[in-house]
């Protein structure tokens, strides 16, 4: 499977910004420096990297199963993620940087389909793999007699 690079690197550094700068990105996303809202952060940042842990691991994925899995649960977290940031910034809660959330959330929404595409449908399960007999060569078994 090929993953996103980009998405790896973007959610990568912003996971390790939540976790050792929360209250920082809080005043940048409009949220009020708190201990709550630092807590929230750290833990919106290790959920990142672990994100991006398995996008990595997923590099070397061949299994059909394994990638389609990886994909549709990565554009369900990226459809939840736009609308929660959409909520969050119309609501008033995120400022004007909150649209970037949005923008971000909306192309690793469309990204994840996108790469499945490249393998084959993303809704179309995988045909079960049987194994193939070994087909006997006529000419070799009449040369055999």
């Amino acid at each position: 499977m090929r993953s996103p690079l980009w998405a790896i690197h973007i959610g990568s550094c912003h996971g390790v910004a939540f976790l050792i700068a929360p209250d920082q990105l809080a005043v940048l996303y409009g949220l009020p420096a708190s201990p709550a809202v630092a807590l929230l952060s750290r833990f919106f940042g290790g959920a990142l990297l672990a994100w991006c842990g398995i996008l990595w691991a997923a590099r070397g994925f061949r299994d059909e199963a394994a990638i389609r899995a990886v994909l549709i649960s990565t554009a369900i977290a990226e459809a939840v993620g736009v609308l929660t940031a959409i909520a969050g910034t119309m609501s008033g809660t995120l400022n004007g940087l909150g649209w970037l959330a949005v923008v971000i959330y909306l192309f690793g929404t469309s990204v994840a389909p996108i790469s499945r595409w490249e393998i084959g449908s993303l809704w179309r399960r995988p045909r079960a793999q049987l194994p193939r007999r070994r087909e006997e060569n006529p000419k070799v078994a009449c040369d055999a007699r």
